[in-house]
């Protein structure tokens, strides 16, 4: 473990070398690498070994979190086989909150462009019924201009002419919404 490594994780070259790997990465990080020296072993055996790369989460001696990019291969004996590793550590935290970043700003994106579409349907269906609700009320107000107030008829079209009224309002709510206006 050169002084880059221990700089990097707050933990002493001694500290490291006494460490089993499960207390250096948190768990989804642990799994990754040991299936990746399980997997680099079978190579090993089969002669195809090669060097790997791996981007994780690492411990640091805080308890904090930072990620790391290693570059690995296994070291071997006189004999050739394999009975420990050396590898390079990069940190790549900079690298990882500014993708992570990227992430969440296109997802932002794609909320506003949902938004904006949302919009222009309801725009589209709001002008349709405004114009279906403009049939109703200006023919309720003329059956109104031609029925007595003492028909029982005439509370009706008046309850028609105000509903539609309502529904008016209801409309040019969408219609502002749609139109991207600075109104609450």
């Amino acid at each position: 473990v050169n002084p880059s490594y221990e700089h990097i994780s707050g933990f002493s070259d001694q500290e490291i070398k006494n460490s089993r790997l499960e207390e250096l990465f948190p768990p989804d990080s642990f799994t990754i690498i040991s299936n990746e020296i399980e997997a680099a072993l079978e190579e090993e055996r089969a002669g195809v070994a090669k060097p790997r790369r791996l981007e994780l989460e690492v411990f640091h001696k805080d308890g904090s979190t930072f990620w790391a990019e290693i570059s690995a291969r296994f070291v071997r004996n006189a004999e050739g086989k394999p009975y420990g590793i050396v590898g390079i550590t990069r940190d790549i935290s900079d690298r990882k909150q500014a993708e992570k970043e990227k992430a969440e700003m296109a997802e932002k994106l794609r909320q506003a462009h949902k938004m904006e579409a949302i919009g222009t349907i309801a725009g589209g269906i709001a002008h349709d019924f405004n114009n279906i609700l403009s049939i109703i009320v200006g023919n309720a107000e003329l059956a109104l201009d031609e029925t007595p107030k003492k028909d029982p008829v005439y509370l009706n079209l008046r309850d028609i002419k105000e509903a539609g009224t309502r529904a008016a309002g209801i409309v040019k709510q969408l219609l502002s919404f749609s139109r991207k206006s600075d109104r609450e």
